[in-house]
């Protein structure tokens, strides 16, 4: 970026001259250096000056960790729920105790097994070969 003498770059803050009366229009700022914060940049870049790196980041492995994290959660949930179940007596028949590992393993299972179906089928939008060089 280079310096044109009209504004001083201050880390993120660009000081700009006042504008003169007619164009602020009944404003009552009288100083001289007026600091404006810029957001004109959609999207927003770093701020260490390189506009051409762009954030990988790796789905796969941040999904696998979500997976993860929400079947702990159901499996906690589901046996807490069900030691207070079997505390209470509400377990008969062998047939009750059949369901237990259906119910705590059939959903997670079947959560990720939507997600390898769901990354498989979007990487079946993915180009086989890269465009043309111009």
């Amino acid at each position: 970026m280079t310096d044109t003498g009209d504004s001083k770059r201050r880390g993120n803050l660009h000081v700009v001259p006042a504008l003169p009366a007619e164009v602020l229009a009944g404003s009552q700022s009288s100083q001289p250096d007026t600091p404006m914060k810029t957001h004109f940049g959609v999207p927003r870049r770093p701020l260490n000056g390189r506009t051409q790196d762009t954030l990988s980041i790796n789905w796969r492995r941040g999904l696998i960790r979500v997976w993860l994290l929400a079947s702990a959660a159901w499996l906690m949930g589901w046996a807490i729920y069900l030691l207070m179940y079997g505390l209470r007596g509400g377990f008969k028949t062998t047939g009750d105790w059949v369901v237990i590992p259906v119910l705590l393993f059939g959903p997670p299972i079947a959560l990720l097994l939507f997600g390898l179906a769901a990354g498989w089928a979007f990487r079946g939008f993915k180009t086989d070969e890269p465009p043309p060089a111009e």
